[in-house]
């Protein structure tokens, strides 16, 4: 399958500073480093792990600017050229851990 056209940005809420507000507006779109998937985000949701971010009330400095909704599906629509367990197109969860060998298909 051929890799679908990316755009350069995308539209997003975005925490700038600790307590708010959030802003809404265009950020890049990354390119996946030679072990990452790019995923089209078709469901998210906002936990609570996101309202410590942004409050700042949990005991971990939060790394600004921050997007939140770490958790949801999508669809793969790039790869870096050391993935061999996700193809392009393929339907994929996200889970909140990050850089692990766990991976979840839908």
């Amino acid at each position: 399958m051929s890799s679908p056209q990316i755009p350069e940005k995308q539209w997003a809420q975005v925490i700038e500073k600790t307590g708010g507000p959030l802003q809404y507006k265009q950020i890049p779109v990354p390119k996946p480093g030679p072990d990452e998937v790019l995923v089209n985000v078709k469901y998210t949701g906002v936990c609570h792990t996101d309202l410590h971010a942004l409050n700042g009330d949990w005991p971990l400095p939060t790394k600004l600017p921050l997007v939140g909704g770490h958790e949801g599906a999508g669809v793969v629509v790039g790869r870096g050229e050391l993935v061999s367990e996700v193809n392009v197109g393929d339907h994929v969860g996200i889970k909140v851990c990050v850089h692990s060998s766990q991976s979840v298909k839908i």
